[in-house]
């Protein structure tokens, strides 16, 4: 139980409010719990309601509860600031159930704007709970509060009867599903401009991608055939690509830690893809939310092992040396930023008596998981990539020893203006979900289906190599051959104004409000936009590099 606009300041149910003894079990039952459930602070107790299956309720007396001295004001408190709370029957969860309301709350404000405390403060003395089963199954759980009493703001003292009634009703729907979830007419209109999105993505790309493949083709045939071009100095200039055969697979500085990305922006790209179909095929029936993160957690770690091999590879292919320094950078490229976001928040957490603070025994558990199976897989795999791969890169035009001078290029050639250009414009495809993505993260709608997430995925990955494989054509047209860090910068930039995004969102379009709340959504959303970064800016390299090798492969040389 916690505020509605801070999350991140729940704590323990019977912890959050003074619960008389009558109203509370004597001994507290928890259920169990997994890592998912410890990060996002999910506590799970049993509570005094009585739910027979198939049984309805009418109006069944749970307890009396009574307050008295400082504690009412402690209720009252809750109540003006919004606390909530969940109810969870059969791994199923409840939306957000408000402790009681406000004047302006009753005339229609959204629930999750703070109000001020002198407005008259009523609390809720029924609960109503509607269950949905489909033969032995129970589908669906909604909870309706009911019957607000005015607590009077001159009263030192609250006895409060608490109410509640349940109702089975049989369904044709055999999908278990939360009761926050969204309804079937929102879901195919975000189906229909999810298709109305990738039917303009092909449109343009088919358009833009002939004109490209047919001038490309006429240029590498003039160029073999050594005629000499009947185009002006502009056309000239956009073939200087030709020009930088030399030097066009020169490596890059710092080509340790761009094998590094690599290698985590493959993990991540093939993990995302690995989690969305999970869920696609109905792995997170039950605490879904939790179940996503303990199973993105657990298969990161089994998943290291691609990021090691790939990073190794390539580093063995650009005839790296320091092979420890390599695996060292690709362990913890990822890893290290996200403990210290997690660390200042556990810490804040603490003094915040907050559910997300993790227990010690958990903390273990994460510690355990990086050391005995990410840290492991990821030198196992360096060292079968560093065995396995091939010696040397084997560029198809030879690199000159000479390094030739970049001449000056025009504006939007610039590396800031490709960046900018590579991360609105995919953004832009698919910024009408990414509302509903942030919603169901750190809010109180639903969450998105997994097969919309996997076609928004894809949708990205399509329109960023097909973006970074334009720009990096055009910065070679300039005799530019330093593509290396551009094409990873170009593909993850998206990322980067997905973050950008995020913060908007926060402040402009979310009732998120606290210290805590706000470090942790900032912190964790920081976490997520580096994790995309990494698999966008691995999807704009791959591209790039594809694109490169069948360019130079095409071209006759000396």
């Amino acid at each position: 139980m916690g505020p509605y606009d801070s999350p991140a300041e729940s704590q323990d149910f019977y912890e959050a409010l003074p619960w008389s003894e009558n109203c509370k079990p004597k001994q507290l039952e928890y259920a169990d719990q997994h890592l998912g459930e410890a990060l996002i602070g999910n506590r799970l107790v049993k509570t005094l309601f009585q739910v027979h299956f198939k049984k309805d309720v009418e109006d069944m007396l749970l307890c009396e509860w009574i307050v008295q001295g400082k504690d009412v004001d402690v209720v009252r408190r809750a109540i003006a600031e919004n606390y909530v709370y969940y109810l969870t029957i059969d791994g199923i969860s409840s939306s957000a159930i408000p402790l009681g309301e406000t004047d302006l709350q009753r005339l229609g404000l959204h629930l999750g704007k703070r109000l001020s405390s002198f407005e008259k403060l009523y609390i809720y003395s029924k609960l109503h709970f509607e269950i949905f089963y489909n033969d032995s199954d129970i589908i669906r759980f909604h909870v309706s509060p009911l019957a607000p009493k005015w607590i009077s703001p001159d009263s030192d003292s609250l006895h409060h009867a608490i109410f509640y009634s349940v109702s089975w009703k049989p369904t044709n729907n055999r999908e278990r599903m939360s009761s926050n979830l969204s309804s079937e007419g929102l879901l195919e209109f975000r189906w229909l401009s999810l298709l109305s999105s990738l039917s303009l993505i092909f449109f343009v790309l088919a358009s833009v991608g002939a004109v490209f493949i047919q001038r490309l083709r006429r240029e590498i045939h003039m160029s073999n055939s050594r005629e000499e071009p009947e185009y002006g100095g502009m056309e000239d200039a956009e073939r200087g690509w030709k020009l930088i055969r030399g030097d066009v697979f020169r490596f890059p500085d710092y080509y340790n830690l761009l094998c590094a990305f690599y290698g985590v922006g493959l993990q991540w790209t093939l993990l995302a893809i690995l989690l969305f179909l999970i869920g696609l095929f109905g792995g997170y029936q039950k605490r879904a939310t939790a179940s996503f993160l303990s199973t993105a957690i657990v298969g990161y770690s089994l998943t290291s092992f691609i990021a090691g091999f790939a990073s190794a590879r390539l580093y063995r292919q650009m005839n790296g040396q320091h092979w420890v320094r390599n695996t060292l950078i690709c362990i913890f490229i990822y890893t290290l930023p996200v403990f210290l976001i997690w660390v200042c928040i556990h810490t804040i957490a603490l003094f915040y008596d907050s559910t997300i603070a993790l227990p010690f025994s958990w903390s273990v558990v994460l510690f355990a998981l990086w050391a005995f199976i990410a840290f492991p897989c990821t030198v196992l795999g360096a060292i079968i990539g560093k065995h396995t791969g091939r010696k040397g890169f084997r560029a198809p035009v030879r690199t000159s020893k000479i390094r030739r001078e970049i001449p000056r290029a025009p504006w939007y050639v610039s590396a800031w203006f490709q960046a900018c250009i590579g991360g609105v414009l995919p953004l832009s495809i698919v910024l009408v979900e990414m509302r509903y993505i942030l919603s169901a993260i750190w809010g109180y709608e639903n969450p998105s289906s997994f097969a919309v997430l996997l076609m928004l995925f894809i949708i990205l990955i399509l329109w960023i190599a097909a973006v970074t494989s334009f720009m990096v054509f055009q910065q070679l047209c300039f005799e530019n051959y330093k593509w290396w860090w551009r094409s990873f910068l170009n593909g993850g930039a998206c990322a980067i104004f997905f973050y950008f995004y995020a913060i908007y969102y926060f402040y402009f379009h979310s009732n998120l409000s606290g210290f805590l709340q706000t470090l942790s959504y900032l912190g964790y959303m920081f976490a997520l936009s580096y994790a995309l970064f990494l698999a966008l800016g691995f999807v704009g390299f791959l591209s790039s590099l594809t694109l490169v090798r069948i360019l130079y492969r095409s071209i006759k040389t000396d």
